[in-house]
C-alpha cells in the first residue's frame, strides 16, 4: 500500500459503517403555494454509500452545471471501498474503524435509533404537479428487542416501525422542502438539511449541516425507491466537525494500541507523517495541517465565489410508507 493510499484510508475510513439521521432546523411545515389534496408519509428504510466511481457519480448532483455530477465525499468513500475489497486477506489495515459497508448505516435505522421522516403534499400524485415536503427527525423508538444485527432485528422492526400502519412521532422542528413530481420521478430541494453520521467502531455521532440540498427518487405506491440525497458541507464543518471527529477516533486508537500494525504502518510510521514537533503525539493542528491530508479533504465547489470551497456529498436511500404523528 502506498503512503498516499494508506493516508487516504487513515483520514477517511471512519466514515465507513456509518449510520445517519437528520436533525432538522426550520421554521415552516409545507409551503403555502402548494394546494395539497393528498399526502403521503414515509420513513427512511435504508441508506447506502457509493461502492465505486460510477455509483458515486450516480449519487451526486451537478451543482455548477458543468455536466459532471458532484460528489467528492462520496468519491472518497467509493475509493475506500476498493481498499477494503483489496484487504480481503485481513492484514490489519482496517482494525480501528470496522468494515466499509451499509449494514451499520441500516442497523441504526432499523433499530429505531436514527429515524428520518418525510411527508409529501401535492394536489395529485399522478405527476406533473408541484409538491411540498416536510422532513423531521423521528422520535427514538424500540423497533426490535434483539438489536444485535439486521437479521435479528428486522423481523420485529418491519411491523413495529416500517409498515404502512406503523405510527412514528416527530422529534424535531419541521424542515421544509419543495419540488415536483414528473411521472413517478420525485425531485425536492431545500436550503439546509442537517445530517448526523455515526463514525467508526466507537459510534461517535457527528452532526453536519448540508446546504443546497437535493433529494430525488422514484415514487411508488407505499415506497420511495432509488432515492438520492445530495448536499454541500461547508469548509468550517469539514475542519471543525468532521475532521476533528476523525482525529479523535484515530488518536484514541493509537493510544490504546500503540504497537498494533494498522494500514500497513507501525505507530512510528504514523507519527512520522503527522507529528511535526516530535513529541510522540499528534495534535489536531498537526493532523489538519498535513499537506497530503489537505489534498484529500479540500472542497470541490465554490458556488458563491467566496474562495471557500465546500465539499459535495451524495448518498442513496430507500423509504417506506408509515403514519407520522406531529
Amino acid at each position: 500500500m502506498t503512503t498516499k493510499t494508506a493516508l487516504l484510508v487513515i483520514v477517511s475510513l471512519t466514515v465507513c459503517g456509518c449510520s445517519a439521521r437528520t436533525l432538522q432546523q426550520g421554521d415552516g411545515a409545507v409551503q403555502p403555494d402548494v394546494l395539497a389534496h393528498e399526502t403521503r408519509s414515509f420513513v427512511i428504510r435504508s441508506l447506502s454509500w457509493p461502492r465505486d466511481a460510477e455509483q458515486a457519480a450516480a449519487y451526486g448532483y451537478d451543482y455548477n452545471g458543468d455536466g459532471v455530477a458532484d460528489n467528492a465525499f462520496g468519491a472518497i468513500v467509493a475509493g475506500l471501498a476498493g481498499v477494503v475489497q483489496g484487504d480481503a486477506g485481513g492484514d490489519g489495515y482496517l482494525v480501528p474503524f470496522g468494515t466499509l459497508g451499509d449494514e451499520r448505516l441500516e442497523l441504526d435505522i432499523v433499530r429505531g435509533d436514527n429515524l428520518m421522516l418525510l411527508r409529501l403534499s401535492a394536489p395529485d400524485f399522478s405527476g406533473g404537479y408541484p409538491v411540498a415536503a416536510t422532513a423531521w427527525r423521528g422520535q427514538v423508538r424500540g423497533c426490535c428487542d434483539n438489536r444485535t444485527s439486521l437479521e435479528t432485528c428486522w423481523p420485529q422492526a418491519k411491523t413495529r416501525c416500517f409498515a404502512a400502519d406503523a405510527e412514528l412521532a416527530v422529534a424535531s422542528a419541521a424542515y421544509p422542502m419543495s419540488g415536483t413530481i414528473e411521472g413517478d420521478k420525485l425531485a425536492l430541494q431545500a436550503e439546509r438539511f442537517a445530517l448526523t453520521l455515526t463514525l467508526g467502531t466507537e459510534r461517535l455521532a457527528v452532526s453536519l449541516e448540508l446546504r443546497n440540498v437535493r433529494l430525488r427518487g422514484v415514487l411508488r405506491e407505499g415506497a420511495i425507491e432509488a432515492g438520492v440525497l445530495s448536499g454541500l458541507i461547508a469548509p468550517t464543518e469539514l475542519r471543525d466537525t468532521l475532521q476533528r471527529a476523525i482525529w479523535k477516533l484515530i488518536s484514541a486508537y493509537w493510544r490504546e494500541h500503540d504497537r498494533a500494525p494498522v494500514f500497513g504502518t507501525t505507530r512510528d510510521q504514523f507519527l512520522d507523517l503527522f507529528d511535526r514537533d516530535k513529541d510522540g503525539d499528534v495534535s489536531f493542528d498537526e493532523y489538519v495541517g498535513n499537506s497530503l491530508l489537505q489534498t484529500f479533504w479540500s472542497g470541490d465547489l465554490d458556488l458563491d465565489g467566496d474562495k471557500m470551497y465546500e465539499m459535495s456529498l451524495g448518498i442513496g436511500f430507500t423509504a417506506v410508507s408509515v403514519r407520522i404523528r406531529d
